[in-house]
């Protein structure tokens, strides 16, 4: 979780305005006061060349207005901003408004208009005592200057993977009208505000419950806890098979998830082991799809247990069949920043970093260079790459921390022969093993008799690339003068995180 420098400060003030409610007096009286449309100009980065900016672009979204008075809206409709303008009613002149707090790990943002009089005839809507699992409920947005407001039918409570992070929990999955929905339309229960729809497949909104909302908003108001949410980040497996329960030593029907690994730095990492059975946490029964029995809401996924209820830094009970025997241990619940992954679901709140060295350019494999391909990249990606996305991705270690490749070679006299190089992941260079951009680097420092060696992990195209070493930085200065590229390297601005 991050916060700007000013939101505890904003949020102190806007705290003192108290509206008074005026303004329209229809059947949408709630939506029309409550909910906001937004405008984003954003400027991203260029996947395949990171050292220049794509055009500037608009996406339009939702956001909620909350106690505060503040906006609340998904980080998604706020990446890559340069400017965010609200509109109410409807109705131009937009204004502007800045952000205050973003939880990237949640994917939920805090928007603050700086102008009390904008708030004037806005109402703030209340939240929910609690997200509703059956019945109907109602989604909301502004669409050419009119509120279209959508009747949804509760289908069910689901846990899944927040946008930006491994973070699992609930999410309301609500069937609804609304077409092109996602951009953190608020979804309303008459005049109570129980979640933002943060994606939608077909008709199917995918909504962040009340609850989420609520624990979110609580930590915007204290910034300094910059704690976040507990995550169980675990690799397992349902437990389906008689001869593998067996195997493992459990009698009688199979019970509980068996555990395939448990990541660097994750909630459980040194308590529990792969092979494991997990068959209960914090007091809930896990049955052999991984499921435990919600109190309200019914068979969920046991990975929510560590986040609804608890903090980071809670200790919670844990039982698990271990070798034919049964342990109890005590897990500590921890966060899990993005940069604990092997290989960073997205990159969000700095540029891609990059090393150019004799034309050849190195970076990080993540998932914004693997959606270069386009929504289909799984199957226009190289192989290779998304390969090791799905079977590596959470594999970090003190000993491996990044996948760099060389993307892509600038074509020059000094690389001859290399230029049709691309997408290969590099073991080493120099005998030296890659793990990091730093470490390219560190490495490019050490020729060998007068080389720098380049060896990449098995591949179809090439196993090493040899360059001249007594002439590469004036090699690289002439690329980059040809290419007109501002700069030979961008490293990462955040050191990897210690394991």
């Amino acid at each position: 979780m991050s916060s700007f420098p000013a939101s505890a400060e904003a949020f102190a003030q806007v705290a003192q305005v108290a509206p008074e409610p005026r303004g329209p007096t229809t059947r949408h009286a709630a939506a029309e006061k409550g909910v906001l449309g937004l405008r984003v100009t954003y400027q991203s980065f260029d996947a395949d060349r990171p050292w220049r900016k794509n055009l500037p672009a608009t996406r339009f979204g939702m956001a909620a207005l909350v106690a505060g008075p503040t906006l609340v809206t998904t980080a998604q409709n706020i990446m890559h901003a340069t400017l965010v303008e609200a509109e109410k009613f409807g109705r131009t002149p937009r204004t502007p408004a800045r952000v205050v707090h973003v939880d990237w790990e949640l994917n939920l943002a805090l928007l603050q208009v700086d102008d009390p009089a904008f708030f004037a005839d806005l109402r703030p809507l209340e939240l929910a005592a609690s997200t509703p699992n059956s019945g109907t409920v109602q989604s909301a947005r502004w669409l050419n200057q009119q509120i279209e407001v959508s009747e949804c039918r509760v289908k069910r409570l689901q846990v899944g993977e927040a946008r930006f992070s491994r973070l699992r929990h609930t999410y309301l999955l609500a069937q609804t009208d609304l077409s092109g929905g996602g951009w953190a339309e608020p979804v309303l229960q008459g005049d109570q505000l129980i979640g933002l729809a943060t994606a939608q497949d077909g008709q199917t909104a995918w909504v962040v419950p009340v609850e989420m909302l609520r624990a979110f908003l609580q930590q915007a108001r204290d910034p300094a806890s910059g704690k976040g949410f507990p995550v169980l980040r675990l690799y397992w497996q349902w437990n389906h098979d008689p001869a593998l329960s067996a195997f493992l030593g459990q009698e009688g029907e199979p019970q509980g998830g068996v555990l395939r690994s448990i990541p660097w730095g994750s909630t459980g990492h040194g308590v529990l082991q792969p092979r494991d059975i997990l068959l209960s946490l914090d007091g809930h029964l896990i049955d052999s799809s991984g499921y435990y029995q919600h109190p309200r809401h019914g068979r969920l996924e046991f990975t929510n247990i560590v986040v609804e209820g608890h903090q980071v830094g809670d200790v919670v009970p844990a039982t698990v069949l271990r070798a034919g025997q049964v342990v109890e241990l005590e897990l500590t619940l921890r966060p899990y920043p993005m940069d604990l992954d092997l290989i960073l679901v997205r990159r969000v709140e700095e540029p891609p970093p990059y090393v150019i060295a004799g034309g050849l350019v190195f970076l990080e494999l993540d998932g914004d260079y693997l959606l270069s391909w386009g929504p289909e990249w799984a199957e226009k990606a190289p192989a290779q790459l998304v390969s090791l996305y799905y079977t590596s991705e959470g594999e970090q270690t003190p000993t491996r921390r990044r996948i760099i490749l060389l993307s892509q070679v600038l074509p020059a006299p000094y690389n001859l022969g290399y230029q049709g190089l691309r997408d290969l992941p590099v073991r080493s260079i120099n005998g030296r093993p890659i793990d990091s951009l730093p470490g390219v680097v560190e490495a490019l420092q050490h020729p060998q008799d007068g080389f720098h060696t380049v060896d990449f992990w098995p591949n179809e195209e090439r196993i090493e690339a040899v360059l001249d070493a007594a002439t590469l930085d004036e090699a690289t200065a002439e690329i980059l003068v040809d290419y007109q590229i501002p700069a030979a390297m961008r490293l990462p601005k955040r050191p990897l995180p210690e394991l």
